[in-house]
This record gives structure tokens, C-alpha cells and sequence, in this order.
């Protein structure tokens, strides 16, 4: 169950979809991907605010931010009927974690914060989409995957010979208002960091 339709609902609605879940969504407008996953029959869609006995028979519900003001009364009803439930971006009003996922290609990174720092997660998770969402690297991942269903189990060890040359670099800014002290340095508030992440490649 997925109260609320836009972006939030959308990426939620379509990971579960994929996992194999029957979705249903509340909402009286949509985003015009979720309209056509509705119209395509991958999921239900109803237009219209979520009233309480929608949630009776549910067993994952979202809040998204667009159904936020009824949040404490869907919690409410969640726990009260056994469900889980995520009010994203409200650790307080969420029975699970739920981890931000950055696809690229057939790759997945998940991240999660345990609920300590939802906003801190989503401006990670936009700026890995943003770094590693391109088409050169959902090719590369494509030829990694094609690559290693050509080659024989006793070969799969050339994977890592393919990878090599690969680099990833991390560039952290953080925020004006924020100051790092360390015990024998001192950083100014609008500190930029480059990270070099070391290649390393575990057996595949």
C-alpha cells in the first residue's frame, strides 16, 4: 500500500513491483509513470484520498510526503491491523528502515542511515545517481555482465583483469553551517574532500 503519488511513490511503487509485490496506491493524482504502470496493470490505482479501512488488510504501507499530514493516524492504523509501515523521511513513525537504492544498469547500491539521517541519505543517494547514472556506466556494467556469462566458471577469474583501470573518486562539499574539529586539524565550514577509493576487487 503506497499512500501518496508522487516521486517518492513512484520509486517505492516500482521496486516493489519488480520484487513480485501487488501494489496498491492511494492518491488523487499521480505522477504520469505511476498512471502508466496503473494503465499497464502492474499495479491498482485509486483517486481518491486513503480512508481507514484501506489499510485494514495491508501489510506494507508507505506514507510518501504528499499524504505527510495524515501520517500519525496511518501509523496508528498500521500498528493497530499488524502492518509495517515507512513514513519516509519521519524515523519516528516507521517500524523498518527502509534503505535508499541507486540503480545503474543490472548494479545496486543500497544505502541506509537506520533512520538517524533520511535527508542526509536522499542527497547521497541523488548525487550517486547523478555521478553513476550515466550511459557510459550502465554500458560498462551491461559488457561486465555480458563478460561474465561468456566465460566458463574456471575463467571467471579474468573479471578481475577487466575491471582493472576502473577508478572511482568521492567528492565531498559539506554545508556552510557545518564545522569540522579534529584533534590536530581544523577544517573551514565549506570544506571539498577528494577521495580516492582504492581498486579492490573481492572473487567473483
Amino acid at each position: 500500500m503506497i499512500l501518496g503519488g508522487g516521486p517518492e511513490a513512484t520509486d517505492k511503487a516500482g521496486r516493489l513491483v519488480r520484487a513480485g509485490a501487488r501494489v496498491q496506491v492511494i492518491a488523487e493524482e499521480v505522477e504520469p509513470a505511476l498512471e502508466a504502470m496503473a494503465q499497464a496493470g502492474e499495479l491498482g490505482w485509486a483517486a481518491r484520498g486513503w480512508i481507514p479501512v484501506d489499510l485494514r488488510d495491508a501489510y506494507l504501507v508507505y506514507v510518501t510526503p504528499e499524504a505527510r499530514e495524515r501520517a500519525d493516524e496511518a501509523h496508528q492504523l498500521a500498528l493497530a491491523n499488524g502492518a509495517q509501515i515507512c513514513t519516509i523521511d519521519v524515523p519516528d513513525q516507521c517500524t523498518f528502515a527502509n534503505p535508499a537504492v541507486v540503480e545503474v544498469g543490472g548494479l545496486r547500491i543500497a544505502l541506509s542511515s537506520g533512520g538517524t539521517a533520511p535527508a542526509l541519505l536522499k542527497r547521497m543517494k541523488h548525487g550517486l545517481e547523478r555521478g553513476l547514472a550515466t550511459p557510459s556506466m550502465e554500458a560498462f556494467v551491461r559488457a561486465m555482465a555480458d563478460l561474465r556469462e561468456r566465460l566458463p566458471r574456471e575463467e571467471r577469474y579474468r573479471l578481475r583483469e577487466a575491471v582493472e583501470g576502473f577508478h572511482l573518486e568521492v567528492r565531498v562539499t559539506f554545508p556552510p553551517w557545518f564545522q569540522e574539529t579534529g584533534d590536530d586539524e581544523q577544517e573551514g565550514p565549506t570544506t571539498e574532500r577528494t577521495t580516492n577509493v582504492p581498486d579492490t576487487m573481492e572473487d567473483p
